[in-house]
């Protein structure tokens, strides 16, 4: 079944829709992803658009998870990213982020 998106976010993650310029990378992600990863997440972005959140730190407005997501969306020039705010002290945002 094709699922339609709206701005490239499925449908029902709209509710959870920000300003893509609302969260900031974490500079220290232990996640690298290089040339190969990024397009292939960029392909899956175009054919399927947004189809899970990233993780965002509601106190800082750090991603927790799905750097290379919002990366790429934001190169793809997307103005919106789903995103669940969770409530992380520092330690348990690395932790989760790893």
């Amino acid at each position: 079944m094709a699922v339609e998106t709206i701005n490239n976010i499925t449908e029902w993650l709209m509710p959870l829709a920000f300003d893509i310029d609302s969260v900031k990378e974490e500079p220290r992600n232990a996640r690298k992803h290089d040339s190969a990863n990024l397009t292939a997440i960029e392909r899956s972005l175009i054919t399927y658009g947004q189809r899970k959140p990233i993780i965002v730190n509601a106190e800082t407005g750090i991603i927790e998870a799905g750097n290379g997501l919002w990366k790429t969306a934001k190169t793809l020039g997307w103005m919106q990213i789903a995103a669940v705010e969770v409530k992380d002290d520092p330690q348990s945002a690395t932790v989760f982020a790893i």
